[in-house]
């Protein structure tokens, strides 16, 4: 996690007690942060450069502006697997339009690699509880909205490009006992979109039913292919 506050509750310390109370283990995880140490028992590293092998996941809960430099230092790097990118303003004012297309075309191009460079999820999203990988990626405290976390089995996955969609619908479903097994939040679609959502939850044995909420699709024609 980028972006975890060591004094205060800010979006990316609430991500890593999320992290934490779905059953991830703190020895998987790793705070980046200047000056070492620890957050909640989480041991906090320099910076992208001092990670030893190759991060599965690299969640970005840092301010809009920082975001720009930052996601050029992951492509550079070519440590990290994915990258979740919680910070909105990234294409949706005005301003924001042209850096952030300048920005998609950098990760676009990041695909060509021998590699296949980072996938993104994001930007401007809530981020992903999956209870099968026991992980809550959200910035909810669990205080305002409870997961009903725990080992029952769960068959309808939620995928929004809206997280305050993803959030109402969550806590809705929870009112009636039904829980998600799988809640992606995916904002803006720099790299992942709908189609891939369903093109795995399609063919996910733990998934029998999908639930979309979508506000605009690339490719409507692979949409109704799938």
């Amino acid at each position: 996690i980028v972006g975890a506050s060591a004094s205060g509750m800010n979006f990316g310390r609430i991500i890593l007690r999320n992290l934490l109370g779905s059953g991830c283990p703190p020895e998987r995880l790793c705070v980046i942060r200047p000056g070492g140490g620890e957050i909640d028992g989480v041991a906090c590293i320099e910076n992208l450069a001092a990670i030893e092998g190759k991060l599965d996941l690299l969640i970005v809960a840092v301010a809009a502006d920082a975001v720009y430099p930052l996601v050029d230092e992951i492509i550079a790097a070519a440590t990290v697997e994915a990258v979740m990118l919680i910070p909105g303003g990234l294409g949706e004012t005005a301003k924001s339009r042209e850096p952030a297309a300048a920005l998609a075309a950098r990760i676009n191009a990041a695909h060509a690699r021998d590699d296949g460079g980072p996938i993104f999820l994001g930007a401007n999203c809530l981020g992903v509880v999956s209870h099968p990988g026991r992980y809550d990626s959200w910035f909810i405290p669990e205080e305002k909205l409870p997961k009903q976390r725990g080992d029952r089995r769960r068959t309808a996955a939620f995928v929004s490009q809206s997280g305050g969609h993803a959030q109402d619908l969550t806590h809705y479903a929870n009112q009636f006992n039904i829980g998600f097994s799988k809640v992606i939040s995916f904002g803006n679609a720099l790299t992942l979109d709908s189609t891939d959502f369903l093109t795995y939850l399609r063919s996910d044995a733990d998934t029998e039913i999908i639930c979309m909420y979508l506000e605009g699709v690339k490719d409507g024609q692979k949409l109704a292919r799938l």
